[in-house]
């Protein structure tokens, strides 16, 4: 089976300046990959490169085997589907009407939504557990509920590709995990080939099956939580020491952050 995503030497940015600089990635089908690294270090470049949104200046991207500027928009858009970072902009439209909107790829000028479309958004919406939102207004949403709706547009789409641009940001733990669960629960029953940017470490190491670590636009390690999430690498990436140990349950790395100068805990001084 080949991959999902290959992305090879790809260089790509802004005005005169590149944000990625030779870069290599693979997504393999049914996997989750996490995508890390530092403020500014491109991870969010990368989304856009790989979907075409700001043209490559150098390098190679093949979607499903396929060069990524052999495809027209709308090929893409029913190939590769989007979870875009929060925004704030949010319309007046009910929940199934925003998952309907993922079928555009799949209607003609004019053309509106039929039978078969609505049964694809009713099954999104159920893979999303967001059916129970279906009436309800998106801007009367919690974060965690819309970011379930972004979630089930995208999977409108009926696509094998799915690349998510930090879906947890503004979350509390427990919709984070939440989030990651469904991630988790796409990739093993749909088979989906997801690509994920985050920030947390540790829901990377505990939910990634592969991890790529970024820092100024170039791929410096990439691989399962345990090789890539380790103290040596994570000193290269984010100029930190950061102590990594290993779960007792999971097996899987653990960061522990420490304010920098720590001590042990003093006791308190009775007064």
């Amino acid at each position: 089976m080949g991959l999902a995503v290959e992305a090879r030497g790809i260089c790509a940015g802004y005005g005169d300046g590149d944000v990625l600089r030779g870069l290599d990635l693979d997504l393999r089908p049914g996997e989750l990959l996490g995508v890390l690294g530092p403020n500014g270090s491109g991870k969010s470049t990368l989304v856009r490169a790989l979907t075409d949104v700001i043209p490559l200046r150098q390098g190679h991207v093949a979607i499903a085997g396929r060069s990524l500027q052999d495809y027209s928009r709308r090929e893409l858009a029913r190939t590769v589907a989007v979870v875009p970072q929060w925004r704030d902009e949010l319309f007046h439209f009910t929940v199934f009407e925003t998952v309907l909107m993922g079928r555009t790829p799949y209607l003609g000028r004019l053309q509106r939504e039929g039978v078969r479309d609505r049964a694809v958004v009713e099954d999104c919406l159920r893979a999303a557990d967001a059916t129970h939102l279906a009436g309800r207004f998106v801007t009367d949403l919690s974060g965690g509920e819309q970011q379930r709706v972004q979630i089930a547009r995208a999977l409108a789409q009926d696509t094998d590709i799915l690349l998510l641009d930090e879906p947890t940001t503004h979350l509390d733990i427990n919709h984070q995990i939440d989030i990651f669960e469904l991630l988790m629960r796409l990739r093993d029953q749909r088979g989906l080939a997801v690509l994920c940017v985050l920030h947390d470490l540790n829901l990377a190491a505990e939910y990634c099956d592969r991890v790529v670590l970024v820092r100024e636009g170039r791929a410096v390690c990439t691989g399962g939580p345990r090789e890539a999430i380790a103290a040596p690498v994570l000193r290269e990436v984010y100029g930190l020491d950061l102590p990594v140990v290993t779960d007792e349950v999971t097996g899987r790395p653990r960061v522990l952050v420490r304010r920098r100068g720590a001590h042990p805990l003093r006791k308190a001084v009775p007064h």
